[in-house]
């Protein structure tokens, strides 16, 4: 089903109504890489989820989400819209864009590590040892790890996805191995975060400095790349935290077992985004280099025929659930009927294409309209369902979410590519 994605946006991404021969070795190239880091990654969380399904407290992995939900926010000032810059400054040959971006990546992280101290001090102050010291430990990694991984941009934006997939997966299946080996032994969350932390900081570093090293950049850059990023960066300020905001509310209004319930609720559908977020990978830099009046032509057609996949994964998805989770996560039988309706959010994904697309043509009006319009919908839609339907209410705010920002998505995208005649 994955290689009928991969076709269908080649079909998307053509000029003609004939694949060249470069196309084709692209696609399956890439395709190819991409489907077996994505198999790997997902295969790295299954074992993970496994673990802490059989081995970990309700409460204490309800207290570990809750963390990585911060963790989510805080990584706001890391700059992430720097990452999809680099891309497509790389794509278009101005390779020397990556030390500036890194330099500001690292710089602009030291605030995300001052906010970290700020939670730390915090939880301190109100006697919560185990959340004060996981977020001194953040304070201290998360500058690193964030800067540590834009080498994967270079790799992406010269279309080496079999370079991007091979680190990428030592750094997952190394990570993913020290957590569930400390799982076996603790159920202590500091020593949970540092087993996966520490060890990806590091080999990104590693790999960074062993790419480079062997495959240099050449000089040329975009002097407005940092600028993009930062402009990518800031339009998703607030979709971070409406990303974040279901998690946190749940902690605080309905406790730690209860977000743990949620986890396991979205975790599947969220391995799925996970691949179709990979087909967007692989358009990324093919669009940064497609003319404008050739994605007028046939993208939305093409589209359509993506959308009718996703449903047969929807189908497919809701059948098998409850023989997954009775098989594999015992413990949360209860989220099979939330993860059922859930997996509806999955109907309005691949209109998330035609954000790719405005970010590959740099169409930051449209861009901020959709990012800052469409998380303050989710926020207010998210608090008033779960304050007064509890965890349905949360699943059906989330597909009302996703339901409007296919709206803004179509509006949006058709102001930004309407053709030269109609526009005033």
């Amino acid at each position: 089903m994955f290689n009928k994605l991969q076709n269908l946006v080649y079909r998307l991404l053509r000029k003609s109504e004939q694949y060249t021969h470069t196309d084709m070795i692209y696609l399956a190239k890439g395709g190819f890489w991409l489907t077996l880091g994505q198999f790997i990654a997902s295969g790295a969380s299954f074992l993970l989820a496994i673990a802490f399904a059989n081995l970990l407290p309700k409460e204490a992995y309800g207290n570990y989400r809750y963390i990585l939900s911060l963790l989510g926010i805080l990584s706001i000032f890391t700059l992430s819209g720097i990452n999809t810059a680099v891309i497509q400054a790389v794509a278009r040959g101005l390779e020397g864009s990556f030390w500036p971006s890194f330099a500001s990546k690292l710089k602009w992280s030291i605030l995300a590590a001052l906010g970290s101290i700020g939670i730390a001090i915090y939880y301190y102050i109100n006697d919560n040892l185990l959340l004060t010291t996981s977020f001194v430990m953040i304070a201290i990694l998360l500058p690193l790890l964030r800067s540590s991984a834009l080498y994967i941009s270079v790799l992406n934006g010269r279309k080496d996805f079999r370079l991007s997939t091979i680190y990428s997966s030592y750094v997952r299946i190394l990570a993913t191995a020290s957590m569930i080996a400390v799982l076996f032994f603790t159920d202590n969350i500091f020593v949970l975060l540092a087993a996966f932390f520490v060890p990806e900081t590091i080999l990104n570093f590693i790999f960074t400095w062993v790419y480079i090293k062997k495959h240099p950049l050449n000089k040329e850059k975009d002097n407005q790349t940092v600028a993009y990023g930062i402009n990518l960066s800031a339009m998703d300020v607030i979709k971070a935290i409406a990303g974040q905001v279901d998690k946190i509310l749940i902690y605080h209004y309905l406790g730690a077992a209860q977000l743990a319930v949620w986890a396991f609720t979205t975790a599947p559908v969220s391995q799925i985004k996970s691949v179709l977020m990979n087909v967007k990978s692989l358009a990324l830099p093919k669009l940064s280099q497609t003319e404008d009046k050739d994605i007028q032509t046939h993208f939305l057609n093409k589209l359509k025929k993506v959308e009718l996949v996703v449903l047969l994964i929807i189908v497919f998805y809701a059948l098998l659930a409850p023989f997954l989770y009775k098989i594999f996560f015992p413990q949360y039988l209860e989220s099979i009927k939330y993860s059922q309706v859930y997996v509806l959010t999955l109907l309005f994904f691949p209109r998330t294409f035609l954000s790719t697309v405005m970010v590959a043509k740099k169409k930051i009006k449209e861009l901020y309209n959709i990012r800052i319009i469409s998380p303050i919908l989710k926020i207010i839609i998210i608090f008033f369902a779960l304050k007064y339907f509890s965890l349905w209410g949360i699943v059906i705010g989330m597909i009302i979410s996703e339901a409007s920002l296919f709206f803004l998505y179509q509006l949006n995208y058709k102001k930004a590519f309407r053709s030269d005649e109609n526009r005033p």
